[in-house]
């Protein structure tokens, strides 16, 4: 079997994970950039990170019919990365492939992040409609459409303040139709920050696509994930309407022993652990919604 290895530039943490599967193939190495004759010849594909439209070498994996994996970053550590996260076919949920809830995966996981005092919905202020980084291809078009349907919904189903939270990665500007938001709705902004921890507890939260999803429901906040491609899109609601709603915590530990499935050390990829777990759907290779990205 031959794999390629995608590479684009990043910390050495992605370079290292996506080198780690070196040891299940017969390996062609290359960047992003250039489609060279030996990758097509590869039966199958790992990818590093996410940001695909416009990286040729990605676009063709995408086309290709073939399986690949995703490495990108921590659904549970975003700002300090000690793992990395592992998606087949894709890298967002309803695009790659989540394996089957493994309960003692998720132990593990929990007390290697020391997540305590989870599933257990709490009180907060304020509704935060938390935006994607600039460079994650579920962006989309059409943000600010998106972004001004959502804050009209939020405001006519609630008398919280509304804060849109910009990722601290953000390095985009704005029409006017984002003014117009600002002033017609009279909503704050707010921020992510490079820290870590438990965030910031708000009465409830909307998002896109975006990863915050993934902690801040953990941590009690109710959710409205309004893309099939949010990773906890299976367990919340999708229309910004009924904001006070949270999943009961049996169907919360479900959910998160399939992510957790996603969340790999080094030592687990070098050794094998993630290729056993991952492999099987790598074989059976179903592909949807590439679409999402037009590619």
């Amino acid at each position: 079997m031959k794999i390629g290895l995608v590479m684009s530039s990043g910390s050495q943490l992605y370079q290292d994970a996506v080198k780690g599967f070196t040891r299940f193939g017969q390996i062609f190495l290359c960047h992003d950039s250039v489609v060279h004759q030996e990758l097509r010849n590869c039966d199958l594909y790992v990818m590093m990170g996410n940001d695909v439209k416009g990286r040729r070498a990605k676009e063709f994996v995408y086309k290709s019919g073939k399986p690949f994996l995703v490495v990108t970053g921590s659904l549970f550590n975003v700002k300090n990365p000690t793992m990395v996260r592992v998606s087949v076919n894709g890298f967002v949920n309803n695009m790659s492939q989540l394996p089957d809830a493994d309960y003692s995966r998720w132990e593990k996981i929990r007390k290697y992040y020391d997540f305590n005092n989870i599933f257990k919905k709490r009180e907060g202020k304020g509704v935060v409609i938390a935006l994607n980084a600039k460079t994650s291809p579920a962006q989309f078009d059409g943000l600010e459409d998106w972004l001004y349907n959502t804050v009209k919904t939020v405001s006519e189903n609630t008398d919280q303040p509304i804060y849109i939270r910009h990722h601290r990665k953000r390095k985009q500007g704005y029409t006017n139709k984002y003014n117009q938001i600002l002033e017609e709705f009279k909503v704050h902004q707010d921020g992510d920050t490079k820290q870590g921890g438990i965030p910031k507890q708000y009465a409830a939260a909307v998002t896109y696509t975006s990863t915050f999803s993934v902690t801040s429901l953990m941590y009690g906040t109710p959710h409205i994930a309004t893309h099939p491609g949010n990773f906890v899109y299976d367990i919340t609601k999708s229309e910004p309407i009924d904001l006070d709603w949270y999943p009961d915590e049996d169907s919360l530990t479900y959910h998160y022993a399939r992510l957790a499935r996603t969340e790999w050390t080094l030592q687990e990829i070098h050794y094998g652990q993630c290729w056993e777990t991952l492999e099987p759907l790598l074989r059976s290779n179903p592909q949807q919604n590439y679409d999402w990205i037009g590619v």
